[in-house]
């Protein structure tokens, strides 16, 4: 019974002792060199879109023209939509493709309500908005009336008072009529105005929120955009140290493996 003990005990110290096999692979090794492949393509690709593209495209509205608000058109940084609702119409892929309705850079944000039910004049056609940021008495509008300027989408259908937001003038009642879910504005007198477009006769609420909606989530996505330009360099810091720790700690892993 004392050899069998014996035996056993012997077996033990056997197993405790085995050496390592000596012909063994690294299979981190392999996936090292794949993410490193990754990371250098990524930068690759990062650094060749930031010197051939233009990034104030998605940082910056542009008007229909493509010009940059506030850098093409150095004094005037807000975007004005002619018509809003035509964004409703394309649903969330205008968050891709973009809202058709015409858009003009303004040197500031109205703050006066215009429609086109207003009295005829020079005084209305001051107040229209009309494409590239001009009213409807610029010398290329005055052959025209201003019921076929609206018609022929060379001027905004209606104008509110608004509020820039991430430079885009939002009008100041749609979070009213979203709350509301009415199709009724107030002008500076403080009358109810019917809210129309030239393809549309009523407005209702219901659009104005959805429009909101969309809108809305195309600024949140400029914002992050936005951010991650002024903040690029500290996450590559970051992904950089991350990834050195963990080589680090791999390679001292199998260091200690092999001894």
């Amino acid at each position: 019974m004392g050899f069998c003990v014996g035996h056993k005990h012997a077996e033990n110290v056997k197993t405790l002792t085995t050496v390592p096999v000596q012909n063994r692979t690294c299979t981190d090794i392999p996936c090292c060199v794949v993410f490193l492949i990754f990371v250098i393509g990524f930068l690759a690709v990062t650094l060749w879109s930031f010197a051939m593209g233009d990034y104030a495209l998605l940082l910056y509205p542009t008007d229909s023209h493509g010009r940059v608000c506030g850098r093409d058109v150095h004094d005037k940084p807000y975007l004005l939509f002619f018509d809003l609702i035509v964004c409703v119409k394309l649903g969330p892929s205008v968050v891709v493709t973009g809202c058709p309705t015409p858009q003009v850079c303004l040197s500031s944000c109205p703050n006066y309500s215009w429609s086109p039910d207003a009295s005829n004049g020079d005084a209305t056609r001051d107040s229209m908005i009309c494409l590239d940021g001009v009213n409807a008495n610029d010398p290329k509008f005055s052959g025209q009336s201003v019921q076929q300027l609206v018609r022929n989408g060379q001027c905004a259908p209606n104008v509110y008072p608004s509020k820039p937001v991430l430079n885009r003038c939002l009008p100041n009642q749609s979070f009213e009529l979203t709350a509301i879910v009415t199709g009724q504005a107030h002008n500076n007198a403080d009358k109810s105005m019917l809210l129309q477009n030239p393809d549309d006769p009523m407005v209702n609420g219901v659009k104005v929120s959805q429009d909101t909606f969309l809108f809305k989530l195309v600024t949140i996505w400029e914002k992050i955009v936005a951010d991650l330009t002024q903040t690029w360099h500290i996450i590559v810091i970051c992904i950089w140290y991350l990834w050195f720790c963990h080589s680090f700690g791999s390679i001292y892993y199998a260091a200690v493996q092999l001894l």
